[in-house]
């Protein structure tokens, strides 16, 4: 996909999740039809929701923050509340059900490896030895089968790097970069692909 066919599938998930709420209240108007339609709405919203937040975990591993999933969380969930309160239908409640625990699992499973190398980076401090930052890596890394361990260069005596996978072009370029002054992390730099 090119950026614009990208940008353009982006902007109509955000418009079904923000018209979703809207367009409830237009079928609360014919009462028979209006809740079927309403089930249908929301569960079109949500999946929407859940597809964005799943593309912004792969790029950007955001889903280790509360913050993140208890926003989506929040959104998601008031919709489908909203549309219980008008029609008292369980299947409103259902799918916020799904949608939590969909959400949920997004913040304990790693759909790519951005979010265990970035937790790597996180846990990266100042005043740590380089055997202390491989112990990091290896913690984030070895028990994967599913994703290659970082590829560390020695740039300099005072200098390290890590590439999260050379072999693929969606992580070549992100970088994790140390300086070392005495054998001990002074600076860490990332840069994302």
């Amino acid at each position: 996909m090119n950026t614009l066919q990208i940008a353009l599938f982006y902007t109509a998930l955000i418009a079904l999740v923000f018209i979703v709420p809207s367009l409830t209240w237009l079928i609360s108007s014919k009462r028979q039809n209006g809740s079927r339609g309403g089930v249908v709405l929301v569960a079109l919203g949500l999946s929407a929701l859940t597809i964005i937040a799943a593309d912004f975990d792969s790029w950007l591993g955001l889903s280790s923050s509360w913050v993140f999933c208890l926003a989506f969380i929040v959104f998601g969930t008031g919709v489908s509340t909203m549309m219980w309160f008008q029609y008292r239908l369980r299947a409103n409640l259902l799918l916020a059900a799904l949608f939590v625990i969909g959400i949920l699992s997004l913040h304990f499973y790693d759909l790519t490896p951005v979010k265990p190398y970035k937790r790597f980076y996180n846990a990266i401090q100042e005043g740590i030895t380089e055997p202390d930052v491989r112990s990091l890596l290896a913690r984030e890394f070895s028990g994967s089968r599913r994703f290659h361990v970082p590829v560390s260069t020695i740039l300099t005596s005072n200098c390290m790097s890590f590439r999260l996978d050379p072999t693929d072009g969606r992580y070549n370029a992100e970088i994790i970069s140390l300086r070392l002054e005495g054998g001990m992390v002074t600076q860490k730099t990332y840069w994302s692909d």
